[in-house]
């Protein structure tokens, strides 16, 4: 946990160091006292300060919760929110041992009895936005489907100046551009763009800037990413009295329930493995363990659907690692 923090000190220092340079280029552009912009950092020697009592400290921030909004739909009438489900899972990732592949060691040493499974809780909460004095009439909840996403980050040409933290990864938000090329990349193109138009105009020198940064600052913008998924067979959900069942809150409009969540990952090292070689030279995927080395990285989350009565599906993204 602590060196997650340290690793997010890091990025926000390096990311303020980057915005106090094109601010000094806004400044020059729009022909204001550049003096005036506070900077810590020199053009000789650039560093990252981690040490500044302003970044915040996520550690506080330990469970995602995810706000998804529930629609009644009705035949003869346009589908309206009446109400939303919250989803409360912890931000810390899970551990999935590693599993020496096939190729090393025939499937027939695995010792299947006693694969160990990623167990996740979610808890969930539904909220009534409806005030019409009745009973709250909680979602229906028709099922629950596993995905595992495997996810790779990789510089063809500089190293990455970072280490790629949780929320840099996802936040949990419903959606498409709940990904690290929302959170890291997308941001520093527009830095990059902003900085080369700067450097044009007033050189490196004036704005700040050092080579190391700019570097840095072009690793980023160009970092590659891909995510691919690996459906889950072997599922197990645990529910005080199943699915369809919740829990009233004393307050009209709640209702609550746990879900338990057992997921047979490491049996999907064993079906991995079984990938001829010539799926594996093709890029077959692979359930290495997880890393980050200066070109490249990977990560997994658990990527749970429930499956709602009126046809929505939540998503829900619980981080896990692959440890050996």
């Amino acid at each position: 946990m602590m060196m997650a923090i340290l690793a997010e000190k890091h990025f926000d220092a390096f990311h303020k160091s980057v915005k106090k340079c094109i601010e000094i280029g806004r400044a020059l552009q729009d022909g204001k006292d550049t003096t005036k912009v506070s900077r810590k950092l020199s053009i000789s020697k650039q560093t990252y300060d981690a040490n500044s009592p302003n970044i915040r400290n996520s550690a506080n921030d330990s469970i995602y919760k995810i706000h998804f909004p529930y629609k009644r739909k009705l035949l003869t009438q346009p589908a309206r929110v009446v109400g939303s489900i919250i989803a409360f899972v912890p931000k810390k990732e899970h551990i999935v041992r590693y599993e020496t592949p096939y190729i090393f060691t025939p499937s027939a040493d695995f010792d299947t009895e006693k694969l160990a499974k990623l167990k996740a809780r979610i808890d969930l909460e539904y909220v009534s936005t409806e005030n019409d004095n009745k009973a709250t009439r909680p979602p229906e909840i028709r099922g629950v489907a596993a995905k595992i996403m495997i996810c790779t980050v990789r510089s063809k040409k500089y190293p990455i100046p970072i280490e790629i933290s949780q929320e840099m990864k996802f936040r949990n938000i419903p959606g498409k551009n709940d990904s690290v090329e929302n959170y890291v990349v997308a941001p520093f193109k527009t830095y990059l763009e902003e900085m080369s138009k700067f450097i044009g105009a007033y050189g490196t020198h004036q704005l700040g800037i050092s080579k190391q940064l700019l570097v840095d600052v072009k690793s980023l913008a160009n970092l590659e990413s891909k995510t691919t998924s690996l459906k889950v067979d072997n599922i197990t959900v645990h529910t005080k009295g199943g699915l369809g069942q919740w829990k009233e809150s004393t307050n009209n409009n709640k209702a609550e329930k746990s879900i338990q969540i057992d997921v047979d990952i490491q049996s999907l090292f064993i079906k991995d493995s079984k990938r001829t070689i010539d799926d594996t030279l093709n890029g077959a995927l692979a359930l290495v363990p997880s890393f980050q080395s200066c070109i490249m990285c990977r990560y997994y989350y658990l990527l749970v659907e429930i499956k709602l009565g009126n046809g929505d599906i939540m998503p829900v993204k619980i981080p896990f690692r692959v440890s050996k």
